[in-house]
């Protein structure tokens, strides 16, 4: 009957898979400061975060991408070079793959010092150039975008998008 094909079509359309991308720890690609990454030898690497990121939206349709949550640690040291390379790696995705952004130790409150090997301590406070350079007013008018726990920041947010027949809540919370 008609009502068993439309039940047929409606759950095989809600059975598709799909896949939610993750990006951890990218700060090393980010990193012009303290240039960690360069006892590795490898150098300047952002053009991996780069690569990722279009790696994504090339893949999107083939694996049927339906967000990307990107876990933290976005950059080394909060600093406003680096954040400009991951706004550049992340701008790929606008509007075309829907993300979300977390903020770890790594993207706040970094201090300069010479006490320790890694040139500084992070996370000191909750200081961040995050929003400027991922607005809080961008990611509003995104349809995914539910919301902030603060009226004037971006650390701390959620998302909702809906895949496989199934709705999903994001929530992205900023370290400590």
């Amino acid at each position: 009957t008609m009502r068993n094909q439309e039940t047929a079509v409606h759950s095989s359309q809600t059975m598709e898979p799909f896949t939610i991308a993750v990006f951890p720890d990218t700060q090393f690609y980010c990193d012009t400061r303290l240039k960690l990454s360069s006892k590795w030898g490898n150098g300047d690497l952002r053009h991996y975060f780069l690569k990722q990121t279009r790696w994504v939206l090339e893949n999107r349709e083939r694996l049927n991408i339906a967000f990307l949550v990107h876990e933290g640690d976005i950059v080394q040291t909060d600093a406003p070079e680096e954040w400009a390379i991951a706004r550049e790696a992340m701008s790929i995705l606008e509007g075309k793959v829907p993300y979300c952004m977390c903020l770890g130790d790594h993207d706040m409150g970094f201090k300069r010092t010479d006490t320790n090997e890694y040139g500084g301590e992070k996370a000191v406070n909750r200081n961040t150039q995050f929003d400027n350079y991922f607005p809080l007013e961008t990611f509003a008018k995104r349809r995914e975008f539910g919301g902030t726990f603060e009226s004037d920041r971006h650390g701390n947010s959620w998302y909702q998008f809906v895949a496989a027949g199934m709705k999903f809540l994001i929530i992205s919370l900023e370290f400590n």
